[in-house]
């Protein structure tokens, strides 16, 4: 019977049932491991992008000495409430630091005005400034450059959204609202009191996780604003540090804590989400490894048929001259051709039901956090599931594949028959 690189001869009844259900299996486990780390990685990007995702490791917001006090975290006692110009410039020395953006936030009352759906809206706010160059990854170019003849750009932090769709629209039987319906929206912005209250126009620009839970706009505009209004600029009450390299973070750290300053931790939602980020990853790793337990007594099963399978035919190659390295190479090429099939059948489905399963759940998360869902591939997902479940059967398979083939031709074709 003739035997070639690609062919695979079922010439063993008895465990031709086995050997299609070992790829079955192999084939469901890779389905549920796919299904499970696309889904998963698609939800936690969005939510990661849109809702928590904070400072790059590289950054981190300096402030005022602060204390926790029961559940609050409020200013030291003795602690000044600015950063000052010597504070500043004794941050811009600390070594590994890059640059420096500071923050300030209005000294002066501000209200804003305007309407949306029908409806007029107003109150009191809170004015952040920002140094423009600090969101130069999100928003590149003039995005937030500001003339004084044209609206001011705002932008808003991504968690305002999902607060006021979860909280606040529901609490007043008001529709949420997603970003692309914010987005450059326009409305005042009513700067000081009584005679010397000036309006700003304002246009919403979009949304970033850096920023404030505040009206953030550029330095410039904010500068503008308190020469009408004090007729003085006032000191930042934060400043970021983009710091050079990630090794220098916990020496940049001490320093800033030696300065007698303290760093902002995430709020309280962040960190949350953050704990529960992790706690799936870890939940992930332990799952994946019982998968890939399973996975190898599937592939342990399936080298052990297909051997079983095309045992005359590897006699027959043997008895015919092939050298014994190069029928291993034969076997494992097939095992391996077997696995990938299964991975790629596998993938397939996996793929297939995530898009189903996201199509139907993403207006929730739509609803929840306000910003589109938007399915993406991750090549490099697929790529390392690939090669772990490729080098596991490799592995498995090289031992018992050396050990079957080690027999000499004229046992092999004996013991075939």
């Amino acid at each position: 019977m003739p035997s070639t690189w690609l062919e695979l001869i079922l010439i063993n009844r008895g465990s031709r049932a086995r050997f299609v259900a070992a790829h079955a299996g192999i084939m469901v486990l890779v389905t549920l491991v796919g299904l499970l780390g696309f889904v998963g990685k698609n939800v936690l990007g969005y939510l990661k992008r849109n809702l928590y995702g904070g400072l790059p490791a590289q950054e981190m917001v300096v402030e005022t000495k602060k204390i926790d006090v029961s559940i609050f975290r409020v200013q030291a006692p003795g602690a000044k409430s600015e950063i000052d110009a010597e504070s500043q410039g004794h941050l811009a020395e600390i070594p590994g630091v890059e640059a420096l953006w500071p923050i300030y936030y209005a000294r002066t009352p501000v209200d804003v005005e305007g309407s949306f759906l029908g409806q007029t809206f107003g109150g009191s706010v809170i004015v952040q400034g920002f140094d423009p160059q600090w969101l130069t990854s999100e928003y590149p170019g003039d995005a937030l450059k500001w003339q004084p003849d044209q609206p001011i750009p705002v932008v808003l932090s991504s968690q305002l959204l999902a607060m006021y769709n979860t909280g606040y629209a529901k609490s007043q039987g008001l529709p949420e609202l997603s970003a692309a319906a914010v987005k450059n929206r326009k409305f005042d912005l009513l700067a000081g009191s009584g005679a010397k209250q000036t309006s700003f126009k304002c246009q919403i620009v979009g949304f970033s996780n850096k920023v404030g839970i505040a009206i953030c706009i550029p330095i410039d505009a904010f500068r503008a604003i308190h020469e009408q209004v004090t007729g003085k600029m006032p000191n930042p009450v934060q400043v970021v540090l983009n710091i050079r390299d990630l090794a220098q973070v916990d020496s940049v750290r001490q320093n800033v804590e030696a300065l007698d300053l303290s760093i902002q931790e995430a709020n309280p939602l962040v960190q949350k989400l953050v704990q529960l980020e992790a706690s799936l990853q870890w939940i992930s790793l332990g799952f994946l490894a019982v998968i890939g337990f399973l996975v190898a007594i599937y592939i342990n099963l399936s080298s052990n048929h297909l051997f079983q399978l095309k045992r005359r035919d590897y006699a027959l190659c043997r008895a015919m001259g092939m050298s014994r390295s190069r029928l291993r190479a034969l076997v494992l090429f097939e095992l391996i051709l077997l696995v990938l099939l299964d991975l790629l059948i596998g993938f397939g489905l996996a793929w297939s039901v995530g898009l189903a399963l996201m199509d139907h759940f993403s207006p929730i998360l739509t609803q929840w956090v306000g910003f589109d869902f938007s399915v993406q591939f991750y090549p490099l997902l697929w790529a390392q599931l690939t090669f772990l479940f490729l080098a596991l059967a490799l592995c498995l398979a090289m031992p018992k594949v050396w050990w079957m083939t080690k027999a000499p031709a004229g046992d092999m074709l004996v013991h075939s028959r």
